[in-house]
């Protein structure tokens, strides 16, 4: 799935996230929005928060597993 199409359903699931609380009187700000990204994009994260992401769950994939590009994540 492309970058674009993947912060575009993020955004509308936080939407009907957020529309479901309204019904039922529930702080969104409560609820963890969570995503999967590839380790290496970086570039991508201010996007993630933008588009509504609380919490990133990085994709290393073997049999390399290089955890290298994980001190950027940590120091953005």
């Amino acid at each position: 799935m492309g970058f674009v199409i993947m912060e575009s359903v993020l955004r509308n699931q936080n939407n009907v996230l957020n529309n479901w609380c309204k019904d039922i009187g529930r702080d969104p700000k409560e609820i963890q929005r969570s995503i999967g990204i590839d380790i290496d994009r970086i570039d991508k994260a201010d996007d993630l928060l933008e588009a509504g992401a609380t919490e990133v769950t990085l994709a290393v994939n073997g049999p390399g597993y290089d955890l290298a590009p994980v001190k950027e994540w940590i120091s953005w």
